[in-house]
């Protein structure tokens, strides 16, 4: 598993890194505003008479740099036809990726603040601080099914069902107890509880926190 996650990580960083270096420049204007700035930021922008959406860092999403108007340039995927922000520094999180594996293959001999954990609920990449843990990847068992989930932030998740993908934010109620609701919506569904609640097993399991 933990062999999987490591290819999973170069991979998706390497394809960001390719992106950047192989991808077609190409002119964006910036349409609208960005929005989801707190969970999944995504900047509309239209190139060539068509609208898209592009996704971009909370940092760059809420310091202002993006105006309506405004030309940006953009890095077209040769092969899925993606656009990301040619700013964008994919190749450095590969180099972060690839370092981290190194140091948790020495761990036994250089202490690492990067340690792997193996559990009930899959292999998992925890970081740690002094305060608090975060979890990058771990699985659920959902509808007899293993689910990969991704924590984004400290209330941030992403669900990979079999049939779409979920956004799910956690939220406590003034007695402390989580409500589980998908991005863009104040409704708790019986769905979005029940994986909520295997992820809350998932994370107390670990020792980690959110």
């Amino acid at each position: 598993m933990l062999a999987l996650l490591t290819v999973w990580l170069v991979v998706y960083f390497g394809a960001g890194a390719y992106q950047k270096y192989a991808g077609r420049n190409l002119n964006a204007v910036i349409t609208g505003e960005p929005y989801n700035c707190g969970t999944r930021p995504r900047l509309p922008v239209t190139i060539k008479d068509t609208p898209r959406q592009m996704r971009i860092s909370r940092r760059a999403c809420a310091d202002g740099r993006y105006t309506v108007g405004k030309i940006i340039q953009v890095k077209l995927h040769p092969i899925t036809g993606g656009i990301m922000d040619d700013t964008s520094i994919p190749e450095v999180y590969l180099l972060a990726t690839i370092v981290l594996m190194v140091l948790a293959g020495v761990k036994e001999k250089t202490p690492s603040i990067f340690n792997g954990l193996m559990g009930l609920h899959g292999t998992m990449i925890v970081f740690y601080s002094k305060t608090e843990i975060y979890m990058s990847q771990f699985t659920i068992t959902q509808q007899n099914a293993t689910i990969p989930v991704t924590q984004e932030d400290k209330d941030s998740f992403i669900v990979e069902m079999p049939d779409k993908t979920l956004y799910l934010i956690v939220k406590q109620d003034n007695e402390g107890a989580n409500h589980w609701f998908e991005e863009g919506s104040d409704n708790e569904t019986d769905e979005t509880k029940s994986i909520g609640i295997a992820i809350e097993t998932a994370l107390a399991e670990s020792g980690a926190t959110y």
